[in-house]
C-alpha cells in the first residue's frame, strides 16, 4: 500500500466522514470544525538485499536519526563524494530516488552511482524537500443545495492555490496543493458562513486535505499519522 493509500485509510477509520469517499457526517462533523485525525504508523520498508538494512521509504531523514557508520558515509560524501568497492549503507537504508538527508536543517539529495572500480555517493544541496507528487484538497459540497466555495492555500510568501468553485450537492472537486514540505494557511469561504482557516502541512505524516460545506457550516480537516522511526534509526536504541 502506497504512503497516501495507506493515510487516507488510517484516516477514515479514526474519523468517519473526513474524507471525500466517505459518506457525509453528522452535525457534529459537517459544523465548522478544524480537526486533524491521528493515527500512529510504522513506515514502510523493505528488506536490502544484502540484509544489514531495512530500506526505509520515508521521504525526510534526519542526520540524526542515521546509525555511526550512515553517518559517516554523508560526512564523507559531503566532504567531496564517497567512495567505496561496497554497496554504501545509506542506498540500502534509504530510497535514494525520493528521500532527502536532512544535515543541519539543510536538505540534500543523494546521488549513487556503481562501475567497475566501485560506489560512488554524493549529496546535492537543494533548496526544499518535496513530496513526489502533490497532496490535494478534496473540496466537496455535503449539503443538499448547490454552493459557491472558495478555497485558499497560502505559504509564507505566496497563494499557492486561490479557486472559487460551483458545487452541486454530493458533487466533490479536487485541487493540487503542494508537494513541498512546510506549513501552511488552508482557508475555505462561502457567502452563507464566511471564512474559516484550517493549518495544512505536508511531510511524511499529511494526507490530502478536506474542504465541505453544507447547510450547517463549514468543515476542514486533514489526514495525518503519527511516524515512527524507521527500523535503523538510532532512537530505537
Amino acid at each position: 500500500m502506497d504512503r497516501r493509500a495507506l493515510l487516507a485509510t488510517l484516516a477514515s477509520v479514526s474519523v468517519t466522514g473526513c474524507l471525500g469517499d466517505s459518506d457525509p457526517g453528522t452535525d457534529d462533523e459537517t459544523a465548522t470544525a478544524t480537526e486533524t485525525p491521528t493515527e500512529t504508523r510504522t513506515p514502510t520498508g523493505t528488506e536490502s538485499p544484502d540484509g544489514e538494512y531495512e530500506q526505509c521509504h520515508l521521504v525526510e531523514i534526519r542526520y540524526g536519526w542515521l546509525p555511526d557508520e550512515l553517518q559517516e558515509e554523508v560526512d564523507e560524501a559531503l566532504d567531496g563524494g564517497y567512495e567505496s568497492e561496497d554497496r554504501p549503507g545509506l542506498v540500502e537504508a534509504v530510497d535514494t530516488d525520493t528521500a532527502y538527508v536532512v544535515v543541519d536543517e539543510r536538505p540534500y539529495e543523494p546521488w549513487a552511482d556503481a562501475d567497475s572500480d566501485g560506489w560512488v555517493l554524493e549529496l546535492d544541496e537543494v533548496d526544499e524537500v518535496r513530496l513526489s507528487e502533490p497532496l490535494e484538497i478534496n473540496v466537496e459540497n455535503r449539503g443538499e443545495r448547490e454552493f459557491e466555495l472558495t478555497v485558499t492555500l497560502d505559504g509564507d510568501e505566496e497563494r499557492i492555490v486561490g479557486e472559487t468553485l460551483s458545487l452541486e450537492p454530493g458533487e466533490r472537486k479536487d485541487v493540487e496543493a503542494t508537494e513541498t514540505f512546510g506549513s501552511y494557511e488552508l482557508c475555505g469561504e462561502t457567502d452563507e458562513h464566511g471564512e474559516e482557516c484550517f493549518e495544512f502541512g505536508v511531510s511524511d505524516s499529511y494526507g490530502d486535505g478536506v474542504v465541505a460545506v453544507d447547510g450547517d457550516g463549514l468543515f476542514l480537516s486533514q489526514a495525518v499519522a503519527e511516524i515512527e522511526p524507521c527500523p535503523w534509526d538510532r532512537r530505537r536504541d
